[in-house]
């Protein structure tokens, strides 16, 4: 009797000052035992949608705990908190009336041990999967290899398990010689790859796929016979904010005796066109050519016996369309060069006899001045049942040549 004094002594009090009431057992959720004290938190939602909080610490009598508020109907949610626990589910409840005073019985309400805890300053390491299989596709995830700030494309094929890279730039993976390096699945790189592997920086790569990929025409000379073997194909999936922009490089050099060298390439590309510039201007007979098709890749060339000063420049532009049941590319190129070859060669000789020595000395000189251009391109159109090939080429070239020889002979 003595215990329940309190409660009586609130229920008289809110009787006289017209208070609503609101009575629970705050319980701990494993064991039933009812909690010391808690910290009740009740919201009030008025027909304004306006949120009222009051907070207030109360003390367990006996299980028993009774939160007191203003009187007047409405809807109102409780939530109890208490040191050392999770904060209970809400409980909601309703109030109809406005009588001097109005209670409502919550029962128990369970509160869960906050078994969380703060740590110190801690650093979190992962290993992300560098390779998978999916079916006979090898894919590579180009984040999970370390490389160095400002790596291009070449330092991450090299880190590839399986992959070697060789010099001039033959890849293999697992013995076997990639055919082509594609780009987002398009022969950005055909042929010999090493220039575009120096050019193409490796934090743009999402993923690197190894895969043995059909030809254009592989649905007409398909067979019921066991599956054919393809060219290996290695396919570099870029960054999507990657997959539209500009790459390129510039070389330059001068040296003794007014020798000089520079040449540049440049790419432009989207998800359906390719465009490539190249240039290179010298006098030590370098020949070398950025294939533009291949959108990087620098031939070696042709050979050359005198001094050649050469302007050679050219330009190529791809375009690929691609539909449910057919698909177009377009492939053009131009290149033209403008050369100055010079030839300088001279001989000297003694014979040498009991009536006096002869002298003989030869020299020559020749100047050939050479413009060359040639047009190449070419048209594909696949459809399901017929595949269709256009490759038109045009050349022109013009040559002047001058020719001077020199004879002197003692007699």
């Amino acid at each position: 009797m003595k215990r329940l004094l309190p409660i009586i002594l609130v229920l008289m009090s809110l009787a006289a000052q017209g208070q609503n009431f609101v009575t629970f057992s705050p319980l701990n959720a494993f064991t039933k035992e009812p909690l010391d004290s808690v910290h009740a938190v009740l919201t009030e939602t008025k027909s304004d949608s306006t949120v009222i909080r009051a907070r207030q610490t109360l003390r367990v009598y006996h299980s028993h705990c009774s939160l007191v508020y203003p009187k007047g109907a409405g809807k109102f949610t409780l939530i109890l908190e208490a040191p050392g626990y999770m904060p209970s589910e809400p409980r909601k409840f309703e109030v109809k009336k406005t009588t001097a005073y109005y209670q409502t019985n919550l029962g128990n309400i369970l509160l869960d041990k906050d078994f969380s805890r703060s740590l110190d300053e801690v650093t979190v390491t992962a290993t992300k999967i560098k390779m998978v299989m999916k079916g006979d596709t090898i894919v590579y995830n180009a984040d999970a290899f370390g490389l160095a700030e400002g790596s291009m494309l070449d330092e991450l094929i090299k880190q590839l398990p399986g992959t070697v890279l060789k010099p001039g730039g033959v890849i293999e993976v697992n013995g076997k010689q990639v055919s082509s390096l594609l780009v987002n699945g398009r022969d950005f790189f055909k042929g010999d790859p090493q220039i575009a592997l120096r050019n193409l920086p490796a934090y743009t790569v999402n993923t690197v796929k190894v895969y043995e990929k059909e030809p254009d025409y592989a649905d007409l000379v398909k067979t019921n016979d066991k599956k054919p073997e393809y060219p290996l194909v290695m396919d570099v999936n870029l960054k999507k904010q990657y997959e539209v922009g500009w790459l390129g490089n510039v070389e330059a050099g001068y040296g003794t005796a007014d020798r000089y060298s520079a040449r540049a390439f440049a790419m432009g590309y989207t998800k359906s066109t390719r465009i490539g510039l190249f240039a290179n201007v010298n006098n030590i007979s370098n020949t070398s050519s950025a294939n533009a098709a291949s959108d990087g890749n620098w031939n070696p060339g042709w050979g050359t016996s005198g001094i050649l000063k050469l302007i050679f420049t050219g330009a190529n532009i791809n375009w690929e369309h691609k539909q449910e049941k057919y698909s177009h590319k377009i492939n053009g190129s131009v290149k033209v060069t403008d050369e100055r070859e010079e030839h300088v060669s001279g001989s000297a000789s003694t014979n040498f006899y009991e009536s006096g020595d002869r002298y003989n000395r030869n020299s020559s000189n020749s100047l050939t001045r050479k413009t060359h251009i040639w047009v190449d391109g070419s048209y594909s159109l696949r459809a399901p049942r017929y595949y269709l090939t256009i490759t038109p080429y045009w050349e022109w070239m013009h040559t002047n040549a001058v020719y001077l020889r020199l004879h002197i002979a003692s007699l």
